[in-house]
């Protein structure tokens, strides 16, 4: 390696603050001119943006128009459903039986002007959240269409693994019969 000549670094190494503070090259000959934000013209930002915080208007068609006068709400609140552990174990253990390849059914007639549902859709079914939530829903959107005839029937519907497999319009058909055929049973 061949000798070179030893350069001094750009800026000196200093050993402490103190010593960069009070070196000599460090003091400016000339004081600084006062200089305007540039960046940002306004107290907002910019000049052409919107001065207030809030989001521009979306552009595009209004709001549509709806074809009937009042909205249909398709909800399944609450008190529609068998929510407790007990009052599942009671219609499997009381109440009367409909079962076929599809489904299981269980009824008991609960004394309120209103039904009531409880779905089971257990992993043996699907070991896939999404093929058991959409059995869920097929089988609440079967009780949604039969509000009058089963009022004051309780029911729980347990899916049987051949529900994964099976066509809606059947899934449909044998949720229609277990519906009539335990009616039938819980009315007097």
């Amino acid at each position: 390696m061949a000798a070179s000549a030893v350069t001094s670094p750009p800026f000196p190494s200093y050993r402490t603050t103190e010593q960069a503070l009070f070196y000599e090259e460090n003091f400016p000959t000339q004081r600084a001119q006062a200089q305007t934000r540039t960046r940002f013209p306004g107290a907002h930002g910019h000049e052409r943006r919107s001065q207030s915080s809030q989001r521009a208007p979306c552009q595009g068609p209004g709001t549509p128009e709806r074809l009937s006068p009042t909205p249909i709400k398709f909800v399944f609140p609450r008190t529609r459903r068998v929510r407790k552990s007990s009052e599942f174990r009671e219609l499997v253990r009381v109440g009367r039986k409909s079962q076929d390849r599809l489904f299981s059914v269980y009824a008991l007639a609960n004394g309120f002007d209103h039904g009531r549902l409880g779905i089971t859709v257990s992993r043996r079914v699907s070991a896939r959240a999404v093929d058991r939530n959409r059995i869920k829903r097929l089988i609440r959107e079967a009780y949604r269409h039969e509000p009058v005839r089963l009022c004051g029937v309780d029911l729980v519907v347990i899916a049987r693994p051949a529900a994964l497999e099976a066509e809606v319009p059947e899934m449909l058909q044998s949720l229609r019969n277990h519906w009539s055929a335990l009616q039938k049973a819980c009315k007097p």
